[in-house]
């Protein structure tokens, strides 16, 4: 039948693009630079988790009969022994992707003993089972798996909102934004994996067909995503760094329990002293700079990144990003007030936003309407 001969090319070119992925995961060069080991550990992992579905993809092809029906065990132990390994490789990826590191990583890097463990679980099973005892087993990996894609859904987003606030309380623009996409491969890789299981009970060749189509595009798009993570990486790498501000809050209560008490603590008088420079810097509105970052903010105040992150979130209760846009739409809305007729490229440029569709973004979340509305509303702009 036609359909059986597509779904055989869709596994051989799967099983292609995963092997010339892998290989160039594993030979395309990564500068010797120690800023790159995130990468490089999310790299060589993709390699394995490319490799491995390639050589499963073609060990399936070599269990199909002359009809071209492939038995339904071996399709229960190729999909379980790959949800296995992708899931655990693709999360290690994505948190390394993301800078995440810490007792989460020491963990992650424990794990491949365990779903290595699984895997021969797996094969050992299909070799020593019977077709009913086989079944048994596959209930009891299924388990495995999805208490597995909890972990590691947890894991992924708790780190995930981490990186987030970590960009947010670096940045004055929206830089998370240009890594959304490893949360987008993330859930879409978990949903491909609840999908293969789905495959391995509604056996249509029609089905797994369109999952073949599917995980083509999938994969060569995480492939082409991966190689080029350095360039993403340039814009993020200076945030990577700044800690998270429940890590800055227990180091500075730590060190405020040393000082004796006196009328006022070490960071009293500290927080007294930023708010004075604080009051210039706003006064002079350098928050309208374009490239502004906590850095940038901190060696003008001649204070420490990790400290000022610490007083906006606690003492102002809010990101560094958020605060800076929030100064920045009260900046063009004076704008605006003073000159009703401003262009809005100018209103854009003297307020600080790097184009327009950040400033009308940023206006709208700010105070649930469009400029053009806010205008009416302050009575600046007729009704018609």
């Amino acid at each position: 039948m036609l359909i059986n001969e597509l779904y055989t090319l869709g596994i051989v070119v799967l099983g292609i693009v995963l092997t010339l992925f892998g290989i160039v995961f594993l030979l395309v060069h990564i500068p010797d630079n120690k800023e790159f080991d995130n990468y490089r550990q999310a790299r060589r992992a993709m390699a394995v988790a490319y490799l491995f579905f390639a050589v499963v993809n073609f060990f399936e092809l070599a269990f199909r009969d002359t009809d071209g029906h492939i038995n339904i065990m071996v399709i229960k132990m190729v999909t379980i022994s790959v949800a296995f390994s992708q899931a655990y490789l693709f999360t290690f990826a994505c948190l390394r992707l993301l800078g995440a590191g810490g007792g989460l990583h020491k963990c992650l890097g424990k794990e491949p003993v365990p779903v290595l463990a699984l895997v021969a679980a797996v094969f050992i099973s299909f070799c020593v089972f019977d077709e009913t005892a086989f079944d048994i087993a596959v209930y009891v990996f299924m388990t495995i798996y999805f208490a597995a894609l909890v972990y590691y859904t947890w894991s992924f987003t708790t780190n995930y909102r981490r990186f987030c606030r970590r960009m947010d309380n670096y940045f004055s623009t929206d830089k998370a934004a240009r890594l959304r996409w490893v949360a987008i491969v993330f859930f879409t890789a978990l949903g491909v994996g609840v999908t293969a299981f789905a495959a391995m009970w509604f056996t249509s060749t029609y089905f797994a067909f369109t999952f073949d189509i599917f995980a083509i595009w999938f994969y060569s798009y995480f492939g082409f995503r991966l190689i080029n993570y350095l360039w993403e990486f340039e814009h993020i790498h200076t945030a990577i760094d700044i800690p998270d501000i429940e890590d800055v809050i227990i180091q500075e209560e730590e060190e405020e329990e040393e000082e004796p008490e006196t009328a006022l603590t070490y960071i009293d008088k500290t927080n007294i002293k930023l708010e004075q420079k604080l009051e210039k810097w706003l006064a002079e509105k350098k928050y309208t700079d374009h490239s502004l970052t906590i850095d940038v903010l901190a060696g003008e105040l001649a204070t420490n990144k990790y400290y000022l992150s610490r007083y906006i979130n606690t003492l102002k209760n809010k990101t560094f990003r958020t605060w800076i846009n929030e100064l920045r739409i009260e900046e063009a809305k004076r704008l605006m007030f003073s000159n009703p007729n401003i262009s809005v490229n100018e209103i854009v440029s003297k307020s600080g936003f790097v184009d327009k569709s950040n400033y009308f973004r940023q206006f709208s979340q700010q105070t649930g309407r469009t400029p053009k509305m806010w205008l009416k509303e302050q009575g600046l702009l007729s009704e018609k």
